[in-house]
């Protein structure tokens, strides 16, 4: 599926930005090899290293790890977006001490620091009182085209048939879904059908029970994901309430929206913000929500309005707030950027295959050409964006 990094990149690349997807590992990419291009201004790079001679890059890093990166480039700013909070990355193979080690370096040092949810950036404020908040968004278009009866894949069209109501969820099937919710759910109402669909990201799929009425369908492709969505009579988000998801900004939740669906969610204090978001504190609680959620959803007003609000989170437009961010902090004090000598990139002291030293100020144009983004395999993604003149 298509998350946050990849969406902003498609639209710098829309807006006539030069992008480039590159394996920071090209040895576990190896189906990609020199540089393709797949759409206009949209390149997969098969080895970061073809662009290390690119001098003052801008790199867009979302996982801490990635602070061991910053050093294979010259001169780079650095834009440090924080979309989770830094418990998700101790499941890696480093320690939790390393993924705060790297945290509270790319905290000091990068140039601009984004969060997406409201708890990450006041946690950021605390120790950078300049970091923007920067939410998650939707592709509107893509999840609010209109699906024709022909486009609607088999497997969800024969649970249609059946006259019954299906609830639905999609995203990655993993610790931080309540499965004791969602089978709480399938034992209260049998006459709905829970549709669930993603991959089986940690193996904890086997808490749910097996129930006549839970259907999973499997991982589904991005592109097909508003043909399944139409068929949702209402959308949820079922996550446990934890120290992680607290500070979740769930991009399926604009995607929902987009569709025209109605959203019955967990507590999650990022839903809050939407008065057309119904959430729920209990399990029976999310039952009965889902109930009004099923009600409301045959008010066509109420359609309206959830594809207003899915609208204005559209990523065209969270990419404008992620450029202007860009541009400020470039254009500050009259179009210079002081490098601060004191700000000396050497993550891992003991390598000096990561230290390098910003040596002068330099003067940079008034609007940035080219991004160069790179991601790494799962949930490493990165991406690095070049800084040009003019012509």
């Amino acid at each position: 599926m298509f998350q946050r990094p990849h969406q902003l990149l498609t639209e710098f690349a829309r807006h006539g930005y030069e992008s480039y997807f590159c394996p920071a590992n090209p040895a576990n990419n190896p189906e990609v090899y020199g540089i393709k291009q797949v759409d206009e201004n949209l390149y997969l790079c098969g080895d970061m290293n073809l662009l290390r001679d690119e001098e003052n890059p801008i790199l867009y890093i979302t996982h801490p790890r990635d602070w061991n990166t910053i050093g294979k480039f010259k001169l780079p700013f650095v834009l440090y977006d924080v979309i989770d909070d830094i418990r998700v990355f101790w499941t890696f193979s480093e320690s939790a001490e390393d993924m705060r080690s790297y945290d509270r370096l790319l905290t000091k040092n990068a140039d601009v620091i984004t969060t997406t949810a409201l708890k990450l950036f006041y946690d950021k404020r605390k120790q950078r009182s300049d970091t923007i908040l920067v939410p998650n968004g939707a592709d509107f278009l893509h999840f609010s085209q209109k699906i024709t009866r022909e486009e609607v894949p088999p497997d969800i069209s024969i649970l249609k048939q059946e006259g019954r109501p299906i609830v639905g969820y999609y995203g990655a099937m993993a610790r931080w879904l309540d499965y004791d919710l969602i089978n709480h759910m399938a034992r209260e109402r049998p006459d709905w059908n829970i549709v669930l669909i993603g991959m089986d990201f940690d193996g904890t799929m086997k808490a749910l029970e097996i129930l006549p009425n839970i259907h999973y369908l499997g991982e589904k492709k991005y592109r097909d994901l508003p043909a399944y969505l139409s068929l949702f009579d209402v959308a949820t988000i079922p996550f446990r309430i934890d120290r992680i998801t607290v500070s979740t900004n769930p991009i399926k939740m604009y995607e929902y929206m987009s569709a025209g669906k109605p959203v019955v969610t967990t507590d999650i204090p990022e839903t809050h913000r939407y008065r057309y978001i119904q959430t729920a504190s209990t399990q029976q609680e999310f039952v009965d929500e889902v109930d009004r959620a099923l009600a409301y959803g045959q008010r066509r007003r109420y359609r309206e309005k959830l594809k207003e609000t899915g609208k204005r989170a559209a990523w065209k437009n969270r990419f404008k707030d992620m450029d202007n961010v860009i541009k400020r902090k470039i254009e500050s004090e009259s179009s210079v950027y002081s490098v601060n000598p004191d700000i000396i990139i050497d993550g891992i002291e003991s390598d000096n295959e990561y230290r390098f030293v910003r040596e002068e100020t330099i003067r940079f144009p008034r609007y940035i050409r080219k991004t160069f983004p790179i991601y790494e395999d799962k949930d490493r993604k990165l991406w690095l964006a070049k800084k040009c003149k003019n012509h």
